[in-house]
């Protein structure tokens, strides 16, 4: 998971504004059962970006919205995901689990920064589903303005009305997942703030450590290991000396460091890695001799 800060909280959709009303009504009679799928996830579009594998294809338009702002990637686990759900971070109608909520969110069914695009491991399955636990008081009324009215700010997932619940979920538009998540060397994720935190309570509810995301991320980093071994092997035998050693590196490391932006998939795992180089170096290179350990911290683009 990364933070991702291209999706304005306070410029949604045309078609989400025009439901305001809608989402107030709702909201005032508790109306769960008018919730519409066709509203939160939009009109059909015609795709005609001849890039999207899908080009050409009608699409729900808040649908491809989504996944356009966050990469085509699942908002949880980064996964490429081009037929994502139009997952609500705070369920629209039930709460389930130990601190269950017959009713959920329901004032939140058509609110901008509720909704995200999720691959449905990470919603389904083993995945969120309707959880959502929180270390504080649970919100359980909307908020409303002195008038009777909707207050759409404190509908924002990042207002102090919502963030007093104390979310044990990362929302990838508020939270800073590395404040939150390590990456181990063998791709699993851990968490950095203990057992019953945000970080652990995030890997556990999203499935952050199932199989098949383990293996993308162990494969990211032991085709980095074998490259950087590679390139000492051709030192070690004489075929390349230091100074080209050390332009080779440049190049490589360079090349890696540049796939930590948010649009990557898995980028969580260039960032981290990037972040914590020498950690990386220190603990998967330890017969390196004192030249090489040096060789290979210096020619990293980010350490000076």
């Amino acid at each position: 998971m990364r933070l991702i800060t291209t999706k304005d909280a306070n410029t949604p959709p045309p078609s989400l504004v025009n439901e305001k009303v809608e989402q107030e009504r709702i909201a005032i009679h508790q109306d769960l059962g008018s919730i519409s799928e066709k509203i939160y996830k939009g009109e059909k579009i015609t795709i005609n970006d001849i890039r999207d594998p899908y080009h050409g294809e009608e699409e729900y338009k808040i649908r491809y919205k989504l996944r356009r702002l966050f990469h085509n990637k699942c908002a949880y686990c980064e996964r490429i995901e081009y037929k994502p759900d139009v997952e609500h971070y705070r369920p629209k109608k039930k709460v389930t689990g130990n601190q269950r909520n017959n009713h959920g969110y329901f004032w939140l069914c058509y609110e901008w920064t509720n909704l995200l695009p999720a691959c449905r491991d990470c919603n389904s399955g083993n995945g969120k589903w309707n959880k959502f636990p929180i270390a504080g008081n649970r919100a359980i009324t909307p908020p409303m303005t002195t008038t009777g009215n909707l207050d759409f700010d404190k509908c924002k997932a990042n207002n102090p009305y919502l963030q007093s619940e104390l979310p044990l979920l990362l929302h990838p538009e508020v939270d800073e997942p590395t404040n939150f998540l390590k990456l181990e060397w063998n791709g699993k994720l851990s968490a950095l703030n203990g057992n019953n935190g945000k970080g652990q309570t995030s890997i556990e509810i999203y499935d952050l450590n199932r199989g098949n995301l383990i293996k993308a991320r162990k494969e990211i980093i032991d085709n980095f290991k074998e490259g950087i071994l590679l390139l000492f092997t051709g030192f070690r035998q004489s075929y390349i000396d230091e100074n080209i050693l050390q332009e080779f590196l440049k190049i490589y490391l360079a090349n890696f460091e540049s796939k930590s932006i948010t649009s990557t998939p898995h980028s969580f795992v260039f960032f981290f890695i990037s972040q914590n180089f020498q950690d990386f170096v220190t603990d998967n290179f330890p017969n390196f001799s004192n030249l090489e350990f040096q060789l290979l911290i210096e020619s990293f683009p980010t350490i000076t």
